[in-house]
C-alpha cells in the first residue's frame, strides 16, 4: 500500500485498505469467538487477539486518509500510534495489554 501512496495512486490505496477491513470483518463473522468461547476458550482468545492486530493495521493504514479515525482506533487500543514499518505486524498489540473502556 505504501507503494501506492508514494505513486499517487490514492483511491487504489484506498481500496487496499477497504478490502482488509471487509476481510477482517468476514473473519470475525466466520469464526464467531462470542460462541466459539463456550467451546473453546483458547481459539476464541487466538480470534480475539487477531481481530485486534489486524485493526491495529488499519488504524496505521487509516492515518494518510483519516487521521482523527486513526487517531480513535489508537486510543481505543490504548497505544502510541505506531510506525507505518510495522504495517503486517501480527504483534503491535502485545500479549496482556490492556484496552482502554470506550
Amino acid at each position: 500500500m505504501s507503494s501506492l501512496i508514494e505513486n499517487y495512486k490514492f483511491r487504489e490505496a484506498l481500496d487496499v485498505l477497504m478490502l482488509v477491513a471487509r476481510d477482517a470483518n468476514k473473519f470475525l463473522t466466520a469464526r464467531e469467538p462470542w460462541k466459539t468461547i463456550k467451546v473453546n476458550e483458547d481459539e476464541s482468545k487466538a480470534v480475539l487477539n487477531m481481530c485486534t492486530q489486524i485493526v491495529a493495521n488499519l488504524g496505521i493504514l487509516t492515518q494518510p486518509f483519516m487521521p482523527g479515525a486513526s487517531s480513535k482506533i489508537f486510543k481505543m487500543l490504548n497505544m502510541d500510534v505506531p510506525v507505518w514499518d510495522a504495517i503486517g505486524s501480527l504483534d503491535i498489540i502485545k500479549s496482556g495489554h490492556q484496552l482502554n473502556e470506550n
